[in-house]
């Protein structure tokens, strides 16, 4: 769990190009086809220098021995269709998982999304209550939970979270930037 401007979805890219490089395939989920593209230009905004190509209707990186697959939790039927065709995934990485169908991430956790795969990270900033995953997550010995508040992160200027103060509601603020659940007793 982390605040706005933590640095999620940078943390995101750095992980599916870490892995990538070392031969991995990598799924990226995002929640929609418009932050599949945002997600897209960031990781190619970071890694300019890299030495990769675009294939795939711009939707697929790869590099010489392993790729990275960006796909849209709306379309994930087809999309689950497409990276199974034909490769084993390795791991599975998902921006902002609660704004995401919760189902998909049953199904990734079960094994029955894309298979068993070595690795699944998730990164959210706290939605209303607790999703049922994320209740789960908080008891499992198989999951590691980490809470990152956006007054802790050393990429938003303290005077960015004073502004922010200012012009939200006190349970948006502790949504949004202390990453806590204002629902559920927390």
């Amino acid at each position: 769990m982390a605040g706005r401007q933590t640095g999620k979805s940078t943390i995101i890219c750095d992980e599916a190009r870490d892995r990538a490089k070392s031969g991995q395939r990598v799924v990226v989920i995002a929640i929609n086809y418009r932050m599949r593209r945002e997600l897209i230009d960031m990781y190619r905004e970071i890694n300019s220098n890299d030495s990769h190509v675009l294939v795939g209707g711009g939707i697929t990186i790869a590099y010489d021995s392993g790729e990275i697959n960006f796909v849209a939790a709306t379309d994930i039927e087809s999309s689950r269709k497409d990276v199974l065709d034909y490769k084993v995934v390795d791991a599975v990485l998902v921006d902002e998982a609660n704004r995401i169908d919760q189902s998909i991430l049953f199904e990734l956790d079960k094994g029955d999304l894309f298979g068993n795969v070595s690795g699944i990270l998730l990164t959210a900033t706290p939605f209303g209550e607790k999703t049922i995953v994320e209740i789960w997550a908080e008891h499992s010995p198989y999951w590691d939970t980490f809470h990152v508040p956006s007054t802790d992160a050393p990429y938003i200027d303290e005077s960015r979270i004073e502004e922010l103060y200012g012009s939200m509601y006190s349970e948006t603020y502790q949504n949004e930037i202390e990453a806590n659940f204002m629902s559920n007793g927390n």
